[in-house]
């Protein structure tokens, strides 16, 4: 059969961007809350996805963006302390 040869995609391209559209936010925040909140216990019930600013991975198909694989978030807690 066909299907038995099929080997698991994975992707051979990555984006490192800040986050600029809404699908983008979307899928960061659903990742930022399984790993982080839930699977980690941390960042929970604070505020600051308000006001950092987000970076994601994104991997790519056939070299479009197709959904976000890794996030982070800086922030500048005072002037020049980030």
């Amino acid at each position: 059969m066909l299907i038995e040869n099929f080997k698991p995609y994975f992707a051979n391209e990555y984006l490192i961007k800040f986050v600029t559209q809404d699908w983008e936010r979307k899928q960061m925040l659903a990742l930022r809350q399984a790993v982080f909140c839930e699977e980690q216990g941390i960042f929970a019930g604070d505020d600051l996805d308000e006001i950092a600013t987000h970076i994601v991975a994104i991997a790519c198909v056939a070299g479009l963006p197709d959904s976000v694989v890794g996030t982070v978030r800086i922030h500048q807690e005072k002037p020049g302390v980030w």
